[in-house]
């Protein structure tokens, strides 16, 4: 049975799909007047990408507190068992999003190329899993 915690925390999850495509968007249509701009598109895209992907496809460690896709479901293997075969590009990307986003390193020199398409994409097929899997009741929280 999913608890009322789970069900609250809907619109957390909703504004990260909004938001990745809000700034997919934008960075697709090139409608960024600076390149300070581009930059801060850039940089909420990849943020909302990253949370996406922990939520879909978490890595090992979690935290108590992170909402989880499989938190979604009473039997939890139902999305679990799909979690690896999920955003392939974007988990082999991770360790080079999170030090471009979150730490001031040496890596961050070399300018990164971003596979925009490529993550909306991975992300965007795990939603439309994550959806069609849902009971109809709660596919309806996603509305």
């Amino acid at each position: 049975m999913i608890d009322t915690k789970t069900k609250n925390v809907t619109d957390n999850v909703k504004y990260e799909f909004d938001m990745l495509e809000w700034t997919y968007l934008r960075l697709s249509n090139d409608r960024a007047s600076s390149k300070e701009e581009m930059n801060a598109y850039i940089e909420c895209f990849l943020i909302h990408a990253r949370n996406l992907t922990d939520f879909f496809a978490p890595r090992r460690s979690t935290q108590n507190d992170d909402v989880l896709a499989n938190h979604f479901f009473d039997n939890s293997e139902v999305w679990k068992s799909h979690e690896s075969n999920l955003c392939q590009y974007i988990k082999s990307q991770r360790s080079d999003i999170n030090k471009t986003l979150a730490h001031l390193t040496y890596h961050r020199v070399k300018p990164k190329q971003w596979e925009g398409a490529r993550i909306y994409d991975e992300l965007r097929k795990a939603k439309d899993l994550f959806l069609e899997l849902l009971t109809p009741e709660r596919r309806k929280w996603f509305k």
